[in-house]
């Protein structure tokens, strides 16, 4: 059972978790996406993504792999931001380089489907997502 103290006292580190994400904290963001019910779970995720956050550009190759929250599935999208999770190094990289490694080797993709998923990741630009997603408008302006 929660007691009242124990649900006052997760609301104050929710409220200071949302506070360090719109300082743009990318782990805060991470988090938001994974323990808070919002509507704009997505966005937060987005934004650490912008970040070079690797674990939430990975989430979002898992995100178009599968078709998650009301996400379409689309290949060489995940492909794009498994590409881009590679990039660092740790856990997250080693385990998105892996996810690279089992598309190929299971030939979800095509040779071009490859090719334009990689340019796709080598143009990437901060804001991209919230873009993709339609979370934004055309100016860049959070919907």
């Amino acid at each position: 059972m929660v007691t009242a103290a124990a649900s006052d006292q997760q609301a104050l580190e929710d409220e200071a978790l949302m506070a360090r994400a719109k300082q743009g904290d990318a782990e805060a963001q991470y988090k938001i996406h994974w323990g808070l019910v919002r509507p704009d779970n997505l966005r937060w995720l987005c934004l650490a993504a912008d970040q070079e956050h690797r674990a939430a550009q990975g989430r979002l190759g898992d995100i178009y792999y599968n078709g998650w929250f009301g996400v379409n599935t689309d290949f060489v999208r995940s492909y794009m931001w498994f590409t881009l999770a590679t990039r660092g190094q740790g856990e997250w990289a080693d385990w998105a380089k892996r996810q690279l490694e089992l598309r190929l080797k299971f030939k979800e993709l095509t040779p071009d489907d490859v090719r334009r998923a990689e340019k796709m990741a080598a143009e990437w630009e901060p804001g991209q997502c919230e873009r993709d997603l339609a979370l934004t408008d055309a100016e860049g302006v959070i919907r």
